[in-house]
């Protein structure tokens, strides 16, 4: 949806470029913008394919041939931690495109109300258009910390549940 808005978005710009301070820049960043939202969406899909639980871990494994219980077991906690690690990889990917799309987006927009020479209420224009790239700054500043935090916690989170997995150690 977004990514729809963005698009509406850049032909209001293209058949109205004197309405705008700076076409060039805004529909480089608006166009950015929904290409990083577009690979958020691909990125998340892929990611997806590697989430699996237990059972289906259990299904692939039984299929395999007779092993100890210690082969088993490591098979198993191999299994789910290198797909889990793929899955956590995809998703990060994910969240990074989606949040500089969301940044790209704002930049535009900033792009988008900063006033032109003569336009009306240029105060006004310029006040929206400064909230919006602090805004916009503030959100792509802060996108490697928020990322490593939650992917510190989400691997915490999956090593947890494969401890208290049936059959898990």
């Amino acid at each position: 949806m977004l990514a729809g808005l963005i698009g509406a978005l850049i032909g209001v710009v293209g058949t109205n470029p004197e309405s705008v301070r700076w076409t060039g820049p805004t529909l480089a960043m608006l166009a950015l913008a929904v290409l990083c939202l577009l690979a958020s969406m691909q990125a998340w899909i892929r990611g997806a394919s590697y989430r699996v639980s237990f059972s289906e871990i259990e299904e692939r494994i039984r299929g395999l041939p007779k092993e100890s219980a210690a082969q088993v077991e490591q098979r198993r906690k191999q299994s789910f931690e290198g797909l889990t690690d793929q899955y956590l990889g995809w998703v990060l990917r994910s969240r990074w495109c989606f949040q500089l799309g969301v940044a790209l987006f704002l930049a535009g927009l900033a792009l988008v109300l900063m006033p032109t020479d003569g336009a009306s209420d240029p105060g006004w224009r310029w006040i929206a258009a400064a909230a919006i790239a602090a805004f916009a700054l503030m959100g792509a500043l802060a996108i490697p910390y928020r990322e490593h935090r939650d992917l510190k916690f989400a691997k915490s989170v999956a090593r947890d549940s494969w401890e208290h997995a049936p059959g898990g150690s």
